[in-house]
């Protein structure tokens, strides 16, 4: 029977190798990155297509014909105003309306949405920014808060320590707005590369939704009156000149924009789902082209376009799936990692910051059948020309990790000790 110490030994060593090895052959064997993006022509009444490899770029419609890239520029006047502007071919009107470059580029806002920014945790101290400053420009403040169960609490930034003045006053403030603690969300938008700023918006215990503001040092918290459906995820603010939205509240299975005149607008973004699904918003003079992005690991229609109207009232979807050459390279390689890992050890997600030590099986289960019992009995034959014994872990071991397995007892050598004869 092999030793508790040598089982300890192979496993902490098939574990490294379960994780370097698939990610050495992934940094190796990963195809050329390519970006698709989509953008919403409203002379077309479609999406037009731009695909960016890395020796080359093309422009396609949505049956994926060729276009040429003078025409995918004037068919999208808001995204290229400028470009058309500097030779003369800024339209006069898209699809009817009337339009102009300053209008172009001051409806120009984005306002992007992803699991990572409430998966992920955080280090719950946040920045509130004078709103009313007497100077012109927007100023880091002397504190920070951090949210407790009963209340906000303010900290000096100079020493760390609480200023009880401020926190009561707001703590204060927002009870008589109707709070009812603890929070459930709160976000804003803490830099000061911005013309104006909003606060911050805070979900309560309630569902109910409240706008927090400092203004001239004062404590300034309003009710809305508007209360989210669902479970509530995060919240975020959204400066922005057109002052359309101030931010968004993010539920289980919906994204609302928090509008000025206090309503909350839903998102057509399709299978939303907060666990997996990134959620960005791009708008213009005529309107909202929203996408969303399921980040679980399918690759077969990676994106989901949907343009609106100005109310977003959807009128145009389209799923854009990345490159037929490129999925089959994507396919070639991960067929390639079934056979030779069966398992693997990730760290890392698609949907939070936060580090990870779990086994992902591989998407080929047929491959890495064959690919273990390939190890297995390149193991047996090892084992036979070095008249070393085999015991039915090492065979466990290496059907099941494949090349990670099998490199890992050819460095170790044999669990149990070979047997010699007495004298």
């Amino acid at each position: 029977m092999p030793s508790v110490s040598r089982l300890a030994t192979l496993f902490v060593a098939v574990l490294a190798l379960c994780w370097f090895l698939p990610d050495l052959y992934d940094r190796a064997a990963l195809p050329e990155p390519v970006r698709t993006s989509g953008y919403y022509s409203a002379d077309a009444g479609a999406f037009l297509v731009r695909v960016d490899g890395r020796d080359d770029t093309r422009f396609l419609d949505e049956q994926g014909n060729p276009v040429a890239e003078e025409a995918f520029r004037r068919g999208l006047p808001f995204l290229y105003f400028a470009d058309l502007e500097k030779h003369g071919e800024f339209p006069a009107t898209v699809a009817g309306v009337p339009v102009t470059v300053e209008e172009a580029r001051r409806q120009l806002q984005m306002l992007r949405l992803a699991p990572r920014d409430w998966n992920s945790g955080g280090l719950n101290l946040h920045t509130l920014i004078e709103s009313a400053p007497w100077g012109a420009r927007l100023s880091l403040p002397d504190h920070m808060f951090r949210v407790r169960p009963a209340g906000l609490e303010f900290l000096r930034v100079a020493d760390g320590r609480v200023d009880r003045d401020l926190s009561d006053r707001f703590t204060a403030a927002m009870t008589e707005a109707g709070v009812v603690w603890p929070l459930v969300a709160i976000g804003g938008n803490p830099s000061t590369r911005k013309e104006f700023d909003e606060g911050y918006l805070l979900v309560d215990s309630a569902n109910r939704l409240f706008q927090l503001k400092l203004v001239k040092g004062e404590p300034e918290c309003r009710a809305t009156g508007l209360t989210v459906p669902g479970r509530v995820r995060a919240a975020t603010v959204s400066e922005h000149q057109r002052r359309e939205f101030i931010g968004a509240v993010v539920s289980d299975e919906a994204v609302h924009l928090v509008t000025y005149d206090d309503r909350l607008v839903p998102l057509p973004a399709a299978g939303f789902d907060a666990d997996t699904v990134s959620v960005s918003l791009r708008t213009d003079p005529l309107n909202r082209t929203v996408l969303s992005t399921d980040l679980s690991g399918s690759t077969d229609t990676p994106y989901h376009l949907t343009a609106t109207d100005r109310e977003y009232r959807p009128v145009h979807s389209f799923d854009l799936p990345l490159p037929a050459d490129y999925l089959a390279s994507l396919e070639r390689r991960s067929m390639v990692a079934s056979a030779l890992f069966p398992l693997t050890v990730s760290q890392s997600s698609a949907t939070d910051d936060l580090l990870h030590l779990h086994l992902a099986p591989a998407e080929h289960p047929g491959l890495a059948a064959a690919g273990g019992l390939l190890c297995c009995a390149l193991l047996w034959l090892w084992r036979r020309r070095t008249r070393a014994p085999l015991h039915p872990v090492e065979l466990v071991t290496t059907l099941l990790t494949g090349v990670a397995g099998l490199l890992a007892l050819l460095l170790l050598g044999p669990l149990t000790r070979q047997r010699t004869a007495g004298a």
